[in-house]
């Protein structure tokens, strides 16, 4: 268990603010001028061809989606909110991933690997399971966005194995 606490709180080195301010302020002005030279029309939709452009608005919204999907795990065991959920997490590490912010997917790959309960597996339900297997996917479908986090899934894994070795455990689970 010490070494899933340890390996949770790394530290990333963080960028100044008046770096991020001005670059964010150059992205915003460069789409805006790209909107405004090909004329926009409201209810439109665009492919977006630079990936950089939406680092601005993944600042802005990364945070509080994190917060959403953990309030919503944590409160209910609504099997379609919890896929959503899912989906969110796996949108969310992937997307942080190309942007190459790594706090943030980490946050997001972390919370992820709580969310499996494997750390108390007697109290595991329906919604961590989905978490397990979200976790899971990722690591065949999406293996590069887990980057310096194999090892906390490797110790999910390896707590799963522990978990379905031991019948009573996992009958509890089963159960539960």
């Amino acid at each position: 268990r010490g070494r899933l606490v340890s390996i949770l709180n790394l530290a990333f080195p963080r960028r100044k603010s008046v770096e991020k301010k001005y670059e964010s302020e150059a992205i915003i002005k460069q789409t805006q001028g790209s909107f405004r030279s090909h004329g926009v029309k409201r209810g439109m939709c665009y492919t977006l061809h630079k990936v950089e452009l939406i680092r601005p608005m993944v600042e802005a919204v990364g945070w509080p989606l994190l917060a959403t999907f953990s309030v919503i795990m944590e409160e209910g065991d609504n099997k379609s909110r919890v896929l959503l959920c899912m989906e969110g997490f796996k949108a969310g590490i992937h997307i942080t991933h190309v942007l190459e912010m790594d706090t943030m997917r980490y946050a997001f790959l972390t919370s992820l690997v709580r969310f499996t309960f494997l750390h108390a597996s007697r109290q595991m339900r329906g919604k961590n399971v989905e978490a397990l297997r979200t976790l899971l996917e990722l690591c065949d479908s999406d293996t590069n966005s887990l980057m310096d986090s194999w090892n906390a899934v490797l110790e999910c894994v390896s707590r799963l194995e522990h978990i379905t070795s031991h019948p009573s455990i996992t009958a509890t689970v089963m159960m539960g």
